[in-house]
């Protein structure tokens, strides 16, 4: 839990950061380079699942 909760403040921080730098927020194919984290807001058929909960996908 606590390593899931670290994950989601530096991917919330880079979020942010991007958003304060830029003036908009990121694409998800910047978050997912910049923290190699392949995740997508839009359904495909790579579901993850984390305790149980299936409500995030990769790419």
């Amino acid at each position: 839990m606590a390593a899931e909760q670290a994950q989601m403040d530096v991917t919330f921080h880079f979020i942010m950061k991007h958003f304060v730098d830029k003036g908009q927020t990121p694409h998800y194919t910047e978050v997912a380079k910049a923290l190699g984290a392949p995740f997508n807001n839009l359904p495909t058929q790579a579901r993850i699942t984390i305790d149980g909960e299936q409500k995030w996908f990769g790419r």
